[in-house]
């Protein structure tokens, strides 16, 4: 799915997104009910402030490409490019390019940062082609 012209937004399977606002060139806002997406907005684009929300956590984009959703038994978000920070059950981390992050429940705390291997990273990936 495209948001605009620079932004990419890929699902995965019984992913299911709603876009609550999104103003090409100021804003956006999208809630993320179930299943993995990967947010992809080319490096050198216009900064544009997005919020990603679902019942684990708060994902603020600064970054440019990101995965977030089901991995390895928990909810994860991982950033592969640029920095994204992550909020959840009253704690909050930032992710730069490699770390990921897991929350465990709804409402859990997410993680301290970790570099995520490749077999994990690739398995996220491989869940939204």
């Amino acid at each position: 799915m495209r948001l605009g012209e620079d932004t990419t937004v890929r699902l995965g399977e019984r992913a299911h997104l709603v876009i609550d606002q999104f103003l090409l060139a100021t804003t956006g806002e999208i809630s993320l009910e179930s299943g993995p997406m990967l947010y992809d907005r080319p490096s050198g684009s216009r900064r544009i402030p997005m919020q990603i929300r679902s019942s684990y956590a708060l994902i603020a984009v600064r970054g440019t490409r990101f995965f977030a959703g089901p991995s390895n038994g928990v909810f994860g978000v991982f950033a592969e490019e640029g920095t994204v920070v992550v909020s959840g059950g009253g704690g909050e981390v930032t992710l730069q390019a490699g770390q990921g992050t897991n929350l465990a429940s709804p409402g859990s705390m997410p993680t301290a940062p970790v570099l995520w291997g490749k077999e994990r990273i690739s398995a996220a990936f491989a869940s939204v082609q």
